[in-house]
């Protein structure tokens, strides 16, 4: 969904505030529609007339998009009459403000046991908060009591590292001397003194996700991933992003070392993230396009897909949400074609870039064969017994599906040569004449289960009925040396030169997925094949002592009734539906 809010007429103070609040009451799917959720940001106060124009022009034309949808701004005045602020500072400083009026009671009781006990309470309670930049001053004031009672009890080792976390947020804080006794001033001032010199140590900060800027006495160091090279010394760590809650924590930093600490960001609550955008768009004014955190921090607030920005030079620049590193732009004509044609040109391309690509047609189920494929088959066949010899062909075919594992194929082909087939008498069982095969016609139906389907390929086994037709040459006899039968052809009937044979088949195979719609076929297979009708030659037959009146007519048949043939394929079979 595309959402976006007009500012025209808001203070600036609260204009990018008033956008990022939208989405606490963004309209529902329902009331705006299937649409690309777009954020437009508005312009800076110091950006040129023309940049503001055209700004106030692109909504104009966002609202009367059909695919943009506008966000009411009055839905909104209520919330930022009393923004939530992130951290209320006013309540923390009352409360340490509080305590410490209670330890200083202590300390001129010389109750210096209950102040210390006081001040550890307070630290451990409000450490998150402390350890904030907005809070620092704080907590260096604790540091310091923490550092005075230390002194009273006779601990200037800890007393020293006290004076030091202080210092390390303000390095001028003053100590009167007039209220304090002289050892602790005198303490104190040799800390001051010696912070120079002091020996560095170094932290090294990763975070998930990157991208948080880290926070060091109260001071910005840079975002993770990054090192921090500084004193020796307890120091106050905070880790902050946009969309997440704080991590803060007092670390030690050892002189001539590099600690290594790796942070985990949760999530912050709606109700959290919208208080942290406000108290930064409070104090800025203005999100900072090219911090990828703040883009994706901004649009889990107000539930967009897009950040867009107007350019001065009359175009747009926009980071999707879910890739707020990838930074896109839309050119718009010149500038002095004039604000509202800019702003029609440049919505009208953001509308074409934004819009979703259109959703692919649906693959088929897992584990279930596609409905209808063609398929173009390339065979190598091997036939013994009753027909011997080498077949090569192709065959074209089609495979539907019957449920979700099981096809019903049907193939027709040509293949040659044929196989050759010996003829023999079936009165003495003796090859008498041989016939070469000149080509065969095969075809074959077969059901094909499909066990498994995997992303790529599936296997298969078939089982089916082999049907083939043959045709052969004139028979050649082919007598042994020394027989003592003569077989003469008879010159007006060379019988049969067709056979059909019809039997069993069955095989295993396996498809391998191309392309969306085409894929590779491979089968090994065994059929055998009977012969329903086969090759005949009618011959004459007498022995060489007979006189040739005696012949008598004979008919040779095929030596054996079956065929074994071991086939071999491999094709392409392409979707049809």
């Amino acid at each position: 969904m595309i959402t976006a809010v007009v500012t025209a007429g808001v203070p600036r103070r609260w204009r990018t505030c008033l956008v990022l609040l939208a989405g606490l009451a963004s309209p529902s799917a329902a009331e705006a529609g299937a649409r690309t959720r777009v954020l437009l940001l508005p312009p800076p106060a110091t950006a040129p007339q023309v940049q503001r124009l055209l700004a106030d022009s692109v909504a104009a034309c966002l609202r009367q998009s059909a695919r943009l949808g506008l966000v009411p701004e009055d839905r909104f005045r209520t919330a930022l009459a009393a923004p939530p602020r992130h951290v209320r500072s006013d309540e923390l400083r009352r409360e340490v403000d509080e305590s410490l009026g209670r330890v200083r009671e202590h300390y001129r009781r010389l109750a210096v046991e209950d102040a210390l006990r006081l001040l550890q309470e307070v630290e451990n309670a409000r450490l998150n908060a402390l350890a904030c930049p907005e809070s620092a001053e704080l907590a260096a004031q604790l540091s310091f009591w923490m550092g005075v009672v230390q002194a009273a009890t006779q601990d200037p080792g800890r007393a020293r590292e006290r004076f030091l976390s202080s210092l390390f947020v303000d390095a001028r804080r003053p100590i009167d001397a007039a209220y304090f006794p002289p050892e602790t001033v005198a303490l104190f001032e040799k800390v001051r003194a010696d912070l120079g010199a002091t020996p560095t140590g170094a932290i090294s900060l990763t975070s998930d996700p990157d991208g948080a800027e880290v926070y060091l006495d109260g001071r910005r160091a840079g975002l993770t991933p990054l090192t921090v090279n500084a004193p020796e010394g307890y120091h106050l760590l905070c880790v902050r992003r946009i969309g997440s809650r704080d991590w803060a924590a007092r670390v030690r930093i050892a002189a001539g070392r590099v600690e290594t600490q790796r942070v985990f960001l949760v999530h912050a609550a709606s109700s959290e993230l919208a208080s942290q955008l406000v108290a930064l768009l409070a104090g800025s004014g203005s999100v900072d396009f090219a911090n990828p955190a703040h883009i994706e921090a901004v649009g889990a607030a107000v539930g967009a897909d897009v950040v867009v920005r107007v350019m001065p030079a009359g175009g747009l620049e926009y980071r999707r949400v879910a890739r707020p590193a990838e930074l896109r732009r839309v050119a718009g004509p010149a500038a002095t074609a004039g604000a509202e044609r800019v702003a029609e040109a440049v919505v009208a391309q953001l509308e074409n870039e934004l819009a979703p690509p259109p959703p692919p047609p649906p693959a088929p189920a897992a584990g279930q064969p596609r409905a209808v494929d063609l398929e173009l088959w390339l065979s190598g066949s091997v036939a013994a017994a009753a027909g011997t010899g080498a077949l090569g062909g192709m065959s074209v075919g089609l495979r539907i599906a019957l449920r979700r594992s099981l096809a019903l194929a049907v193939r027709l082909g040509f293949a040659a040569p044929g196989a050759s087939v010996a003829l023999v008498d079936p009165a003495v069982d003796t090859q008498v004449a041989l016939v070469e095969g000149s080509f065969e016609i095969p075809g074959k139906i077969e059901l094909r289960w499909t066990p498994f389907e995997r992303r790529s390929w599936r296997p298969f086994a078939a089982l089916g009925l082999d049907v083939r037709y043959g045709a052969f040459s004139a028979p050649r006899f082919t007598l042994p040396l020394g027989s003592a039968a003569i077989f003469t052809p008879l010159p007006t009937d060379l019988g049969s030169r067709s056979a059909l044979l019809i039997g069993p088949a069955a095989g295993l195979g396996a498809a391998v997925a191309l392309g969306r719609k085409w894929d590779l076929v491979m089968s090994l297979g065994y059929a055998l094949d009977f012969y329903v009708a086969g090759p005949k030659a009618n011959t004459l037959f007498r022995l060489k002592d007979d006189p040739p009146t005696s012949q008598r007519p004979v008919t040779l048949e095929p030596g054996q009734a079956r065929r074994h043939v071991v086939t071999f394929e491999a094709g392409i079979a392409r979707r049809l539906d």
